[in-house]
């Protein structure tokens, strides 16, 4: 299932049980998301990113960006085949995955390959923390 773009000036964006294509920016506010997957590209100005529960699937993308705000993604399962990126210009970055630190750019840059790498996921921050959780 696609969606239409979605844009919010103001306010919040839930997403719940939805598997498909979904592109989502709110200018001020959260964006929260629980059980989805397929090809996320969810984007705030200034508001927090939550994905709880979130699965790669046959798309494999999972895209976050924020300027002002943290972003925390929980993965459903442990991906066997993914490129992860993660970069905070100011913040910090946790996750329980192996992730190389790679040094030269202006503020945090982890990232690691499971498998192939096949899938993606990517998430930046200018002012704030990521937190990627996998089982």
């Amino acid at each position: 299932m696609a969606l239409p773009d979605i844009e919010i000036f103001e306010g919040r964006l839930e997403i719940e049980g939805l598997y498909g294509t979904v592109t989502a920016r709110v200018d001020r506010g959260a964006i929260v998301g629980r059980d989805v997957g397929g090809l996320l590209r969810l984007e705030t100005n200034e508001g927090d990113i939550t994905v709880d529960r979130a699965s790669l699937s046959s798309e494999g993308l999972i895209r976050c960006r924020t300027f002002t705000g943290n972003v925390r993604v929980s993965l459903a399962r442990r991906p066997a085949n993914v490129r992860i990126l993660l970069l905070s210009l100011s913040g910090a970055i946790t996750s329980n995955l192996p992730l190389v630190e790679r040094k030269g750019f202006a503020g945090r840059f982890r990232e690691a390959t499971l498998g192939p790498g096949q899938f993606l996921i990517s998430i930046d921050v200018v002012r704030g923390d990521i937190v990627l959780d996998v089982p």
